[in-house]
């Protein structure tokens, strides 16, 4: 009998199914030769509704049930028969938590309410006409009839998260790219996740995110999405050797998080890596404290600030 504790049971139970259920199918959409996006041309994809989906940042830890132990008949087979129960049993646990889940994702979206208006402003359309502009994208076209022979179609499904507090947006972008000549064979399939930068501690969440001047979330938001194209562009035409594996520690608003993988570069205060997961990820570092700067003598000429060379944010690296 395997028995185990309560606490934090459900995360443990939800990852080992996926990883059994999944194993197969990751394999099958991992990309057998690099695919040259910007090179050959793609047209983007993406849902039909209007709206993007935008939620609020469930928090995994709340999720779990009360501290204790649970058994798990064995059904033999050994380890692998006691991780199929486990397996199993993470199914049931999963559906008998959905209502949970659900009112908790209720009681999460609220952290959107006051942003409702700037919400609205960013539609699926108003995605693809950031990500179609010119010079936004390389290689990107509005239509299929602009493509070259052997083109891709690059299907998008972004989702928007904000944090608790309104301290941080959270892009996760799934991709999938097909041959625009044989559009049911998936060469390439991935998560790309962007974490905007903090949002200002010393600014109210609704001046920062709602100013309607600035326009803070939408500019953001399509930085992001536009941001997390070119780092597909990147991941799917990847044939470097990737570094050894190291743990990166970022900012995701007023918390640091560590993620696990291979670092692709660090610029502009965000580090690019790709997960164990395969996914790719663009996070924000916590900025190194700046040392005081003595001030300049009367004699010295005013100094011109340099260009941004990271572009909006580091979004457009």
């Amino acid at each position: 009998m395997l028995v185990t504790s309560h606490r934090g049971l459900p995360r443990l139970l939800v990852s080992l199914a996926w990883c059994l259920a999944t194993a197969s199918v990751a394999a099958s959409v991992d990309p057998i030769v690099a695919v040259p996006l910007a090179t050959d041309g793609f047209v983007l994809k993406v849902p039909d509704s209007a709206q993007v989906r935008f939620q609020g940042m469930l928090d995994p830890d709340r999720l779990g049930g009360a501290a204790g132990t649970m058994a798990y008949p064995s059904v033999g087979g050994g380890l692998v028969g006691a991780l199929a129960a486990v397996a199993t049993h993470a199914v049931i646990v999963n559906s008998s938590n959905s209502s949970r889940r659900s009112e908790a994702q209720v009681v999460a979206d609220r952290v959107l309410d006051p942003y409702k208006a700037s919400v609205a402003e960013v539609t699926h359309d108003a995605l693809l006409q950031a990500a179609t502009a010119p010079l936004a994208v390389p290689g990107i076209r509005r239509q299929t009839t602009d493509l070259p022979a052997g083109g891709w179609l690059v299907h998008s499904a972004p989702v928007f998260s904000m944090s608790l507090g309104a301290n941080a947006l959270v892009l996760e972008n799934e991709l999938t790219v097909r041959s625009v000549e044989r559009p049911d064979d998936i060469r390439y399939q991935a998560v790309i996740k962007v974490v905007s930068a903090p949002r200002d501690p010393d600014m109210d969440a609704q001046a920062y995110w709602s100013d309607a001047q600035e326009q803070r979330l939408q500019r953001i938001s399509l930085a992001m999405y536009t941001h997390s194209l070119r780092l597909l562009i990147e991941a799917a035409s990847f044939e470097g050797k990737l570094a050894p594996q190291k743990s990166v520690r970022y900012v995701q608003g007023d918390v640091t998080k560590v993620e696990r993988g291979h670092l692709i570069r660090q610029q502009c205060g965000r580090a690019v890596l790709r997960t164990l997961r395969g996914g790719w990820m663009s996070v924000p570092l916590r900025p190194a404290p700046v040392p005081p700067v003595a001030p300049a003598s009367a004699a010295e000429p005013d100094m011109v600030p340099a260009p941004d060379a990271c572009g909006d944010g580091g979004y457009a690296l």
